[in-house]
């Protein structure tokens, strides 16, 4: 499971998307196009902070990826039918969020130069989710084929990323799946928000030098 959760992640770090080239109503075809190239200048441009201090990896993280992913609805998908307060909700929220800044920014220290095809957009008028569907080629390894699920937030006509599907396997599924026991048992919420907090304030280790 843990392997599978940080190949998830590596794909969508690797097509992380750039709050400079969001706009109301982009098409999300080009929008994940162009954003793949905006993250890697990003990482490129900043890794003299990042061999200093890993942790950078976390601030690029927050402000290249997080605005664009719905985490909340991702947050919310995770937590189904559990029971919990208003409080307790909003509180999972946002250590849910931390723990995914924390493990995206993780990934980034195996950053190498993956090429990604993207496939011809589709028509979306009428649309609130789109699937996005690409293929990660990798000289040492086999094409691997992911779809991203994109929502149209239709207040703001901004479309964010919410889960991706990688080979069949669902990244929102496999994490309900990892925290499902942890959310019914005696604690429930409550443990499992503190548990994603820790999670959240580990240092970042590991980076590659570019």
């Amino acid at each position: 499971m843990k392997k599978l959760v940080m190949f998830f992640t590596l794909v969508l770090v690797t097509l992380g998307m750039s709050a400079s080239v969001m706009a109301e109503g982009e098409d999300p075809y080009k929008l994940i196009q162009r954003v793949a190239e905006s993250t890697f200048k990003r990482i490129a441009a900043d890794q003299a902070i990042i061999q200093v201090d890993p942790n950078h990896l976390k601030t690029v993280v927050s402000e290249e990826l997080m605005p664009y992913i719905n985490h909340r609805l991702a947050a919310k998908m995770v937590l189904g039918k559990s029971k919990a307060t208003k409080a307790q909700k909003k509180a999972f929220y946002v250590a849910f969020k931390g723990y995914l800044i924390t493990t995206y920014a993780t990934v980034f220290t195996k950053y190498t130069n993956q090429k990604v095809i993207f496939e011809p957009a589709r028509p979306i008028k009428g649309k609130k989710v789109v699937t996005v569907k690409t293929r990660i080629k990798d000289e040492a390894r086999p094409d691997i084929h992911i779809d991203f699920k994109v929502r149209l937030n239709k207040k703001t006509g901004v479309w964010k990323a919410y889960d991706m599907v990688a080979e069949g396997i669902s990244l929102l599924n496999s994490k309900k799946a990892e925290l499902k026991s942890l959310l019914r048992q005696q604690g429930g919420v409550a443990d499992v928000t503190r548990l994603l907090i820790e999670k959240a304030k580990l240092n970042i280790k590991g980076v590659s030098a570019a």
